[in-house]
C-alpha cells in the first residue's frame, strides 16, 4: 500500500485528466472519489471502493481511508469552501486553477494551510504544456532570429465553447470561460 491516500473531489470534465495519472503513481494510492452527483460517482471510469456523494464525511472518514490529500477538480465557485473546510482537518489540496474567484480568498487558503501545517497547492496545467515548453526552450533562438516579440496571440479550444466560440449551455452554470479558462 502507497502511503499517501488521495481523493478526487470533483468528476467533472477535467477530472478524467487525472486518471492516468493517478493510476500511474508511485507516490498516491486513489482512496476515494467524491461528487454531489450520484450519476456520476456511479458512472465514471475510476476504480475504487470508497464513493462520496459530501465532501464533507469523506474527511470525517480520512483515518479510515488513510486520506492526506485531495484534488479539488470542482467549479471554482465551490473551491473555497472545499479547500478551506479540507485543509483546516489537515487535508493537504490540490486545487484547479483559479483557486478562488478572489484574492482575499486565496490570501486564507495559504495562511489556514500554514496555520493547520497543510500543503497548498494550485494547479496550472497549461504551465507545462508542449506549447509552453517548446517556447521556453526555443524563445532566445526565436529572438535573435525574428528580432523583439511585439505581440504573442493563442487559440485554445475551449471546453466551455462550442465550434463557433459560443458557450455551450451545459457549462453556463460553471462560472464560464473566462473565470475557468483565461486564468491560463
Amino acid at each position: 500500500m502507497k502511503s499517501n491516500g488521495i481523493a478526487l473531489i470533483g468528476l467533472g470534465a477535467i477530472s478524467d485528466k487525472y486518471r492516468s495519472g493517478l493510476e500511474d503513481s508511485s507516490i498516491f494510492e486513489l482512496v476515494a472519489i467524491c461528487d454531489k452527483k450520484e450519476d456520476l460517482l456511479q458512472n465514471n471510469k475510476y476504480v475504487v471502493d470508497n464513493k462520496y456523494v459530501d465532501y464533507k464525511k469523506m474527511v470525517e472518514d480520512k483515518l479510515k481511508l488513510g486520506l492526506n490529500t485531495v484534488i479539488i477538480a470542482t467549479p471554482p465557485k465551490t473551491h473555497y469552501e472545499i479547500a478551506k473546510y479540507c485543509l483546516e482537518h489537515g487535508i493537504n489540496v490540490l486545487i484547479e486553477k483559479p483557486a478562488t474567484v478572489n484574492f482575499e480568498q486565496l490570501e486564507d487558503l495559504y495562511q489556514t494551510a500554514t496555520k493547520f501545517r497543510s500543503k497548498f497547492l494550485v494547479m496550472f496545467h497549461w504551465m507545462y504544456g508542449s506549447e509552453i515548453v517548446y517556447l521556453h526552450k526555443h524563445i532566445d533562438e526565436y529572438i535573435q532570429r525574428h528580432g523583439e516579440i511585439i505581440e504573442v496571440k493563442a487559440i485554445v479550444n475551449d471546453p466551455y465553447s462550442d465550434c463557433c466560440g459560443h458557450i455551450l449551455p451545459s457549462r453556463v452554470g460553471l462560472e464560464g470561460t473566462w473565470l475557468d479558462c483565461g486564468i491560463n
